[in-house]
Formats: structure tokens, sequence, C-alpha cells
């Protein structure tokens, strides 16, 4: 496969396809856009509205029913919430791993278990009792000590990091180690 392939292989692991919300987005254009249209027309012919005509609309428009602005002002922004989820890609829950021999493309949740086994084992802990979550720049690791064995929060805060760091991801997430206050029994 070409750099090219591989790069555009790559992007399609990582973003979701935007095109069921470009969709979306132009029919509703399009539905907005013909009523309007034949409402147009049907105000030049001297027809009666479907709904209500352009005439009838500016004045609305011109009321100040603070109710009315409300309602257009959500309008508005949901709108502009539908053109912005069309436009800008999602992104997955899925980080790039960097090495010159290969390309591979890992889920959060994959790297969220490879944390947790990091912290379990160097915390002396049951991995039952470790939760890791991952989000775009950071990765959370809970522990929860058994009840009279401690754990030192630098040492699986240095462990999990090293691990992570390993897998040279991009973007390479911040470690942050939580050590509950109180232990539970095992």
């Amino acid at each position: 496969m070409t750099e090219r392939a591989l790069r555009a292989a790559e992007r399609r692991m990582l973003y979701r396809s935007r095109s069921a919300a470009v969709t979306v987005a132009l029919v509703i254009l399009v539905i907005a856009a013909a009523y309007g249209a034949t409402e147009a027309v049907l105000a030049a012919l001297g027809q009666p509205p479907l709904l209500r005509s352009p005439a009838d609309t500016v004045r609305l428009l011109a009321t100040d029913d603070v109710a009315r602005w409300i309602a257009i002002g959500a309008l508005g922004v949901a709108g502009i919430a539908a053109l912005v989820a069309a436009l800008t890609p999602g992104s997955r829950h899925r980080r790039r791993v960097h090495d010159e021999r290969f390309r591979a493309v890992v889920d959060d949740d994959v790297i969220a278990g490879s944390a947790s086994r990091v912290a379990a084992t160097v915390g002396a802990v049951p991995s039952a009792h470790v939760l890791t979550r991952m989000s775009r720049r950071q990765a959370l690791v809970e522990v929860r000590p058994t009840t009279g064995f401690p754990v030192e929060q630098s040492t699986v805060t240095d462990a999990v990091a090293r691990d992570l760091a390993e897998l040279s991801l991009r973007p390479a997430p911040r470690v942050r180690v939580a050590v509950a206050t109180k232990g539970t029994l095992s």
C-alpha cells in the first residue's frame, strides 16, 4: 500500500463518516427552502397559503413577544448545532500507535485495559479494584487498595506512564492516578 492509502485507511478508522448528518442537514434545508418558495409563489398568485403567508410571517416576527423570540432562538441554535455536527469530523475513541515498522489504530478500551493491568500489578491489588477511563487528553486510573495494604500513587503513575509511552500513542494521554482513601476487603 502507498503512504497515501495508509493515511486514508487510518483516517477512516479514527473518524466517523459525517454523511448521515450532512444528509439530514441538507434534507431539512431543502424542505425549508421548498416550503418558503411554495408560500411565496402562492402569495404571488393570490392563492391562500398552505400554513402562513410571507406577509403574515413578517408581521409575526415584528412583534415583541418574548416567548416567540425564545422559540426562534432555540430553533436557530438547533440549526447551528445540526450544521456543526454535519461539517465537523466525528472522532472515535481510538488512537494511532506510531512505529517505524507498522501502523496500527488501537481502541481506547484496549489501552485502558492495559493501563488497568499494569496498575493492578504494580499496586498489588486485584484487577477488579482498578478502573481506567480514557479521554482525549488523559488516562484516569482509579485504584481501590485492599485494606491494610497501601498503594504508592507515584509508583503506579510512573508504571502506567511508562507503559503508555511504550505504545507511542498519538495523541499521547496524560496519566493521572487516584488512589481511594478507604480500602476494600478482598
